[in-house]
């Protein structure tokens, strides 16, 4: 009689991919960091005022298109993993720090918070590889390099804007 065993490691790896895995918690946190990270840069970049006030807006504005790509390709990847896509019933403001200051003229804490963010959202996605090289899921860790990259080049326009005010 032939009998199939799996190894071990079939049975871990059950365990960080699949609809109720580490890795889709991860990237249902990430998604949902992108969402509330872009409704703060909209009120940002429409509420500025001052010397720098256009040019700090038009720099919040390209991320708010990058933020919307990262949500949307994290939402499908989710999808990929057998998982729901997250639902707007399931949002919870998290950010407290985030939201735009309310004098339109405080672009230093303006930048400072959004670097910040952008900072925290490439802790977020190095977390997401780590748990995607660990499950063998190179899909996973592939968009999570593009979306570093991304996010690190936002942060640097952001630096710099910052440096030149």
């Amino acid at each position: 009689m032939l009998t199939l065993t799996r190894p071990q490691d079939d049975a871990r790896l059950t365990e960080l991919v699949g609809p109720r895995s580490a890795l889709v918690r991860e990237l249902t946190a990430a998604y949902w960091q992108e969402i509330e990270t872009t409704i703060n840069y909209v009120a940002s970049s429409t509420n500025r005022d001052g010397i720098n006030g256009a040019r700090i807006a038009r720099a919040v504005r390209e991320t708010i298109t990058s933020g919307l790509k990262h949500a949307h390709l994290v939402a499908v990847r989710i999808r990929q993993l057998h998982a729901p896509a997250p639902s707007p019933d399931d949002f919870v403001a998290r950010q407290l720090s985030l939201p735009p200051p309310a004098e339109r003229l405080d672009n230093l804490s303006l930048l400072t918070g959004l670097i910040e963010a952008e900072t925290a959202a490439i802790e977020r996605y190095r977390r997401i590889a780590a748990v995607a090289s660990e499950a063998r899921d190179w899909i996973t860790g592939k968009l999570t390099d593009r979306v570093i990259r991304e996010k690190k080049a936002h942060r640097q326009t952001l630096q710099s804007v910052l440096a030149s005010i």
